[in-house]
């Protein structure tokens, strides 16, 4: 339906079910997001 949305441990999840193993989770915190934007705009 439009408009649903799911998180993407839901996605991980589902994921999980169609490929019939587990996907690798990793969580970001938001100061290695920060560095790693930081790294991406220096270096394009």
């Amino acid at each position: 339906m439009a408009g649903d949305t799911i998180t993407y441990e839901q996605l991980a999840d589902i994921t999980d079910s169609v490929f019939g193993r587990k996907v690798q989770r990793v969580a970001w915190s938001v100061p290695e997001l920060k560095d790693e934007l930081a790294i991406a705009l220096i270096t394009s």
